[in-house]
């Protein structure tokens, strides 16, 4: 699953804005991480029913104003998915793509892989908005 976005802003902007915990919680809210090597990432969200959900993993890949990799897992999961976001800048304008692998290992791979990739919209929105309204 991938998804992209043009953020009219540079790649140092949109970096602050994930890994700078003040900058991240105006655009993704209840989500903690430490962008280096081995750190966490967790987030706290709601499902459609209403149910609490917490969602943990580790960093895995992490260069500065470039890209971010972690695995990670819903509760419940018996396996992990891997995310990937690559920030790349030309023109003042950052391309921020989100790649999330890993779903054939989980129950319903097809609807779980559509439901992330809404998320991930809206997440790539939310951040591209914060961006460009702070630069």
């Amino acid at each position: 699953m991938d998804e992209s976005i043009a953020v009219a802003a540079p790649a140092r902007a949109v970096w602050q804005a994930i890994a700078d915990p003040e900058l991240r919680s105006r655009w993704w809210p209840g989500m903690e991480l430490d962008p280096v090597v081995g750190g966490r990432f967790t987030e706290r969200w709601t499902d459609e029913h209403g149910r609490e959900v917490v969602t943990t993993g580790v960093v895995i890949e992490a260069v500065e104003d470039r890209l971010l990799a972690l695995i990670w897992a819903d509760e419940g999961w018996q396996t992990t998915t891997m995310v990937e976001v690559r920030l790349g800048e030309s023109g003042g304008v950052t391309r921020v793509g989100v790649r999330h692998t890993g779903w054939d290992g989980l129950p319903d791979p097809e609807i779980l892989a559509a439901k992330h990739r809404a998320g991930w919209r809206e997440h790539l929105n939310d951040l591209r908005r914060a961006v460009e309204d702070a630069v």
